[in-house]
């Protein structure tokens, strides 16, 4: 009993990472074009092109800023990338301390 609900989320879980394709550059060129316009993001590049890791350099003003990651999001989406992470980070910290975190649908 207990196998058979193994295999069944096992394919519920290839299901979930079919669903999902890999951007084109073209539009992960757009997205990071986009995110470096804003006047808050003071440096941002891709950690990862298979799966979306964004990286975006802010200055630290003492909050978080995972509503802010959550925005980012919205321009990744805008440029047809989904299931990604965008992660916000301190741009003048030395060892880069993460200010906000977002996972992207």
């Amino acid at each position: 009993m207990h196998l058979k609900h193994i295999f069944v989320a096992g394919g519920l879980v290839a299901l979930s990472c079919q669903a999902v394709a890999a951007p084109s550059q073209a539009q992960l060129d757009g997205a990071l074009a986009e995110v470096k316009a804003e006047k808050r993001v003071l440096s941002a590049a891709w950690n990862s092109k298979t799966t979306p890791s964004l990286l975006a350099g802010v200055k630290d003003d003492g909050t978080r800023r995972d509503g802010y990651a959550q925005y980012l999001c919205g321009v990744l989406a805008d440029h047809g990338i989904k299931g990604g992470v965008v992660r916000v980070l301190d741009e003048h910290s030395q060892d880069w301390k993460e200010l906000g975190k977002a996972w992207c649908p």
